[in-house]
């Protein structure tokens, strides 16, 4: 199964420390095309700060976005890869999740948002081989927790499926600690 479009939502600490000041990502997101330290190539940056419950901020990129994700109304940092991933799904994973870790640890650094390190949300938006069922959820388990455990300092994590059938294959990832 080759499955790329995998991307990972870790979770601000504090739920109202965005609010209404979506806009102070936008110089961020541009330093961080400027600086050239982000993998992949990143195009530009985005503002959907007018969308109840959207992407806030999004830095597109031609193999992956990035993004102040205020979905779920839950703001966090997403990282969504697109394309050329390699290796298996654990790795796949473990990459994302690496890029997401990375990218609030940026957003740290410029003091801007502290972000929870016990929960994410995988989610894979690729209907056709996973579909969002708990048939995918038992078939996939493995890989994803295979792909946590590299990144995770604790033990065994748990995965519980989002449930809505209509919506693209997620999971809520806890019992771990990511990063530093």
């Amino acid at each position: 199964m080759d499955i790329q479009r995998i991307s990972c939502k870790i979770y601000a600490e504090d739920q109202s420390a965005i609010g209404d000041r979506v806009e102070q990502f936008i110089p961020v997101f541009h330093r961080w095309i400027q600086s050239g330290e982000l993998s992949g190539l990143p195009i530009d940056v985005a503002d959907y700060g007018h969308v109840p419950g959207g992407p806030g901020v999004m830095l597109i990129g031609h193999e992956a976005d990035r993004a102040i994700d205020l979905g779920e109304g839950r703001p966090g940092f997403l990282y969504a890869r697109k394309r050329d991933a390699t290796g298996s799904l654990a790795d796949r994973v473990a990459q994302v999740v690496g890029e997401t870790v990375a990218g609030a640890a940026r957003l740290e650094a410029e003091g801007l948002l502290g972000f929870r390190r016990d929960e994410l949300r995988i989610q894979i938006a690729d209907r056709l081989n996973a579909p969002n069922s708990d048939a995918t959820l038992d078939a996939l388990a493995g890989e994803i927790s295979k792909g946590m455990r590299a990144v995770s300092s604790t033990g065994p994590v748990e995965l519980e499926r989002e449930g809505d059938e209509r919506r693209p294959f997620a999971v809520r990832v806890g019992g771990l600690q990511v990063g530093a």
